[in-house]
This record gives structure tokens, C-alpha cells and sequence, in this order.
């Protein structure tokens, strides 16, 4: 059958939404979605910038009547030995209900050493294709939910011979902007639609633009400056366990800190409401100050390391 092709060019044109990203990395094959905007870029902590381009919450989001939908894409994971390699997943959701998933072990994979955050092996793999197919004649919404644990490099996407393809409008949905570190990016959950923010968002019909940035919620202004210019009808944060973690901070700059974060939302958005929330309880933390010792590794990595951040992957 012939295909119905766009170009990475296109999707980055307008050809779909890009829902929960600011930014895209063009390279040469494709691009990639960052979920900051662009003049944050010179801003960023090297290891921040490795959970930026990380799309957890984001999606393709447009309305096509083609019967299959096939999106040509590179992933990269990390691996944390002696783990096994993990499935990258993609989801298809149909119509704001029916879910569809689909998981592949190809791509590249970084391998850290647990002994020494700077240290990685790069192994390249095969790009592939993702294939939702069976999926009915007419006209239906699609929103398809990158993976959340890994860099995505959209490379095209198919349709039907002579299918059509139109980006999804303004969401209607009230719109929610979420802050938090690696409890909200949730690089554990096995599909994108499993996080907690993308769960809490269907739940509640909300239309979810998530900032959870494994190891990296540290109150950074350039953040609450996105959330202050960024339409948003509720906005939360869950602020302090990386704090703890890295010991960023003490009591003295953290509270100043805080205030000022939510100050610099306030700026632009003086109404809007705001939950603030502390961390889930973490036994490590509970009763000894300062960093733990040592920081455990689920909660630490990949987010400390630092040179996967500048490959060309």
C-alpha cells in the first residue's frame, strides 16, 4: 500500500501538535522534543539538560482517519548495570479513551558505571518503527505519548495512502502545569501514559504539561519563568527531595529560594491556583540532615550523569 509520509521537517512545521514540549533539537536524520523552552538552553546544568530532553508527558496530538499510524523514530535509554536493558514504550490514545501500546528494545542504549557518574558506554541500535494499526475507517483523535525514559529522535510519520492529518486545536481541557523531580518524571513506569501526572491528568479530564525532571528539582528560576509565561489553568509543585539529595541547599537559601520561585509565577499568573507540595516520605532522609550517604542510585542516576548530555544521540 502506499504511504501517506511526513517529513520530520513537517511534524516540526505544524504538521501535528506538540503537546507538554518548548523546544525541538534538529539534527540531521529528525528531532527530538525538549520540554524547556529554547533560551533556557544556555542556561542549563549539563545534567538538567539530560532530563529536558527526556518527553515524559509529552505527545503527538492530531486527528487523521487513516487506518494505521506508523512513526518512524530513534531512542536512546540509559542502563544502569547490572540491569537489563528496559522496553521503550509509545502509547496511542484514541479519542481521549481507547488505549493502545507499543514497546521495543531497539535504539541506542547508554551504559553507566554505577562506580563513576562520568563514565558511560555509548552502544548504537537500529531506529524502528512504531506501528498502531486495525484502527477503523473515519475520522478519530490521536494523541501518541512519547516514552518518558528516554531521548526520542522523530525521524516521520505514515499514514494511509490519501489519509488525512490535521494538529489538534487549543486544548479545551483545563490546563495543568506540574513541578517536580524524579517522583513526578517517573522514568520507572512501564508506558508513558503510566506516570502519575498522566494518570492524575486523565483522571481529571486535565490537559497535562509536565516539568518532572529526575535529580533536577532545584527551584531554578529559568523553570518559574516557564510556568509564569506558559498558559496554565493549575499549577503544582513538588519541591525539596533533590534539594535534600544533593544538598544544594541550606535552611538559609532554601526558603528565600522557594518564595522567590513562587514569586516569579505570581508575576504572570496572580490568580491561578498553586499546590504546594512536599516529597513522599524517604527513609534516608527522615532523620539524618544533609545528603544522605550514600545518595541510592534509582534516585540519583541517570539524572548525575553528565557527558551522555552532549552526544550526538
Amino acid at each position: 500500500m502506499t504511504a501517506n509520509r511526513y517529513t520530520s521537517d513537517q511534524l516540526a512545521a505544524g504538521a501535528v501538535s506538540l503537546f507538554g514540549a518548548f523546544d525541538l533539537d534538529r539534527r540531521p536524520d529528525g528531532v527530538s522534543p525538549r520540554r524547556l523552552p529554547a533560551w533556557t538552553r544556555p542556561q542549563l546544568p549539563r545534567t538538567m539538560d539530560v532530563m529536558v530532553r527526556m518527553p515524559s508527558g509529552v505527545r503527538l496530538a492530531f486527528e487523521t482517519d487513516s487506518t494505521a499510524i506508523r512513526l518512524d523514530a530513534q531512542t536512546t535509554r540509559m542502563v544502569t548495570p547490572p540491569q537489563a536493558p528496559r522496553p521503550v514504550a509509545f502509547d496511542l490514545r484514541l479519542d481521549g479513551i481507547a488505549l493502545r501500546s507499543h514497546s521495543s528494545l531497539d535504539g541506542n542504549s547508554i551504559y553507566l558505571n554505577r562506580t563513576n557518574p562520568d563514565d558511560f558506554r555509548l552502544e548504537r541500535g537500529p531506529a524502528h518503527q512504531v506501528v498502531f494499526d486495525g484502527l477503523g475507517a473515519g475520522p478519530k483523535r490521536c494523541e501518541l505519548w512519547l516514552p518518558h525514559n528516554a531521548f526520542v529522535e522523530l525521524r516521520g510519520l505514515e499514514l494511509d495512502d490519501g489519509a488525512t492529518l490535521a494538529p489538534l486545536a487549543v486544548p479545551t481541557e483545563r490546563r495543568w502545569i506540574h513541578y517536580g523531580s524524579s517522583i513526578s518524571h517517573c522514568l520507572e513506569a512501564e508506558t508513558p501514559t503510566g506516570t502519575w501526572p498522566a494518570v492524575a491528568a486523565a483522571a481529571a479530564g486535565l490537559h497535562l504539561t509536565s516539568l518532572g525532571f529526575g535529580g533536577q528539582c532545584h527551584l531554578d528560576q529559568f523553570v518559574a519563568r516557564t510556568i509564569r509565561d506558559s498558559d496554565a489553568d493549575l499549577i503544582s509543585l513538588k519541591v525539596g527531595i533533590n534539594v535534600i539529595n544533593m544538598d544544594s541547599m541550606r535552611e538559609r537559601v532554601f526558603a528565600p529560594a522557594l518564595h522567590g520561585f513562587l514569586d516569579t509565577i505570581r508575576e504572570g499568573k496572580p490568580e491561578t491556583p498553586i499546590v504546594l507540595v512536599s516529597p513522599i516520605y524517604c527513609p534516608s532522609a527522615e532523620h539524618h540532615p544533609g545528603r544522605p550517604s550514600p545518595i541510592p542510585l534509582a534516585a540519583s542516576s541517570p539524572g548525575r550523569a553528565t557527558r551522555p548530555s552532549r552526544m550526538a544521540v
